[in-house]
Order: structure tokens, then sequence, then C-alpha cells
């Protein structure tokens, strides 16, 4: 168990624990939550570390890190004649902090055949918003699939004319 000291429930320094400098490392997060440098190669486990709130010069800024791959639903959909396509590239991807991923994201007709490349390009990690515009294809069922690493999700969108 962690020994932590009151008010500020910092980890005691002074009781050797073995989460101690146990965490995992976030890429660009040098601070933790009182705006005290942090241990970028072995950080604490503990109250004290990034809580994905972050206050500089007196402006509040959150941030969200996700863990996880995301491929969100195109919006509009149906759509006439662009929309917009989101995703998210985790923080940490199999357990090991990555400063970016290849990432592509490509468009298919109803029989499979690439339409267009939208993305093809290293990501660091964060969240992405893509614009296609379909101007000159017809009315139809498309896919768009997103692939980094061993990661990939196709979805279904729809152009009404």
């Amino acid at each position: 168990m962690p020994h932590f000291v009151s008010p500020d429930l910092h980890i005691d320094e002074s009781v050797s624990t073995n989460i101690e400098s146990g965490g995992i490392p976030i890429g660009g997060f040098i601070y933790d939550v009182e705006h005290e440098l942090r241990n970028t190669v072995t950080p604490d486990i503990g109250a004290d570390e990034f809580n994905g709130i972050d206050i500089v010069d007196g402006v509040e800024e959150t941030i969200t890190l996700s863990y996880e791959f995301i491929l969100e639903q195109n919006y509009p959909n149906p759509f006439n004649p662009s929309t917009k396509i989101r995703y998210t590239i985790p923080q940490v991807i199999a357990n090991v902090v990555k400063q970016s991923q290849l990432v592509t994201l490509k468009v298919y007709d109803i029989l499979g055949n690439e339409v267009l490349t939208l993305v093809n390009e290293d990501n660091p990690a964060g969240s992405y918003e893509v614009n296609f515009d379909a101007k000159g294809l017809s009315s139809g069922i498309y896919f768009y699939k997103l692939q980094a690493g061993s990661f990939v999700e196709t979805k279904k969108m729809i152009l009404l004319k």
C-alpha cells in the first residue's frame, strides 16, 4: 500500500512501496496536477499524478486521454455532398508510449473498390477530423476504413444526391 501525505495526498517518498516509480509514462505530459515537474521516465502511481486538468497561467484546459482507438460514425449521414469523419489515436499503444502511429483512412465503394485515400501519414496521439467531399461520386453506400497498426475498423456511410 502506498503511504500518502496530507493535505495534498502526495506519495511519501520516505516510505518504500512497490508502486513507487511504477507508473506508465504518458508522452507529452511533464507536469503533475500541481504543475510540478513529473518524472517522465518512471512516474509515480498516486493521487498526485495527472488527472486530465492542467492549469497554466490561470487558464484551465481539459485534456481527454484515450487508451483505445476510436472511429466515429460520419456526420451527417446520409450526406450530400460532404461529411466529416472523426477518429482518435490512443496515448498508449500496446502498453508502450508511442509518439505517433501510421494511420490510413480510405473510402471504398459498395464493390470494395478504393475510391479515395483521406489519410496516409503518421499521427501523434489525439483526436482528428477529416472532411470527405463526394462531389463527382454517385449516390450510394460507401465504406470508410481506419487502419493503424493492428487496429482496423470499417463503417458504412450513405451519399444521397
